[in-house]
C-alpha cells in the first residue's frame, strides 16, 4: 500500500467517524486528506474501495497487536482478555461513537462483506491455534478449537452491536471468557473481566 493509499484511508477513518458512514462522501474523504476528488478516485473506484481498504487496514492493525500482546503472555485467560481488550472494547468504543452506529449492521457493501469474513477467518484462526493445545480436552465433550474460535469471535462480534453500554459489554465478554476457560477445564485465575 502506498503512503497516498494510507493517508487517505487514516482520512477516511477520520471522517467516517465524524459524519457517519452513510453521509461520508469521496468530496469529504478527499478534503480531508488535502488531496483533490480525481486524485482520490485515482487509487479507489468509490466508497465502498475505501471502506474496504479501511476494514483491511484496520483489521490487519488489530492482528497484529494482538499477536504482539500474546508474545508476552503466558495464559489462555491472560491472550483471552488481550484479544477482548485489543480486538473487541476498541471496535465498540469507536463505533458507539459515530452517528450512524445503528445504520451500520450489513451497511459495508459486497466487498467490504468480503474482508470483514476475512477478517473472522483470521481472528478465529489466531484463537484456534491458541486452544489446540488443548484439542484432547475439547473433543472428550465434543468441540474443536476451531468451533470454540468461531464460537468466541461470532459473540464477541455481535455482542459490539448487542451491549447496551461498556459495562455491559463488559459482562457479556467476561462470561464468555468463563465458558470458554470452563470448557478448556482450566480454573480463573481472575474473578470478572
Amino acid at each position: 500500500m502506498s503512503p497516498r493509499e494510507e493517508k487517505i484511508i487514516e482520512a477516511a477513518i477520520n471522517v467516517i467517524s465524524r459524519y457517519g458512514l452513510r453521509r461520508t462522501t469521496m468530496a469529504d474523504i478527499a478534503a480531508e486528506t488535502g488531496i483533490s476528488r480525481q486524485t482520490l478516485y485515482a487509487s479507489f473506484k468509490n466508497k465502498e474501495e475505501v471502506l474496504t481498504a479501511v476494514i483491511r487496514v484496520f483489521s490487519a492493525k488489530k492482528l497484529e497487536a494482538i499477536t504482539t500482546a500474546w508474545s508476552g503472555l503466558e495464559t489462555v485467560e491472560e491472550k483471552l482478555d488481550a484479544f477482548f481488550a485489543i480486538g473487541i472494547i476498541p471496535y465498540f468504543e469507536q463505533l458507539r461513537a459515530m452517528p450512524d452506529f445503528g445504520d451500520l449492521i450489513g451497511e459495508f457493501g459486497k466487498s467490504g462483506d468480503a474482508e470483514k469474513q476475512k477478517t473472522i477467518r483470521q481472528k478465529t484462526e489466531a484463537l484456534a491455534a491458541l486452544f489446540e493445545p488443548h484439542e484432547d480436552r475439547l473433543k472428550q465433550s465434543g468441540a474443536t478449537a476451531e468451533r470454540l474460535a468461531g464460537l468466541i469471535v461470532s459473540s464477541a462480534d455481535s455482542f459490539v452491536f448487542t451491549a447496551h453500554d461498556r459495562a455491559h459489554l463488559d459482562s457479556l465478554l467476561g462470561s464468555l471468557k468463563l465458558a470458554v476457560l470452563c470448557q478448556l477445564g482450566i480454573k480463573p485465575a481472575k474473578q470478572g473481566r
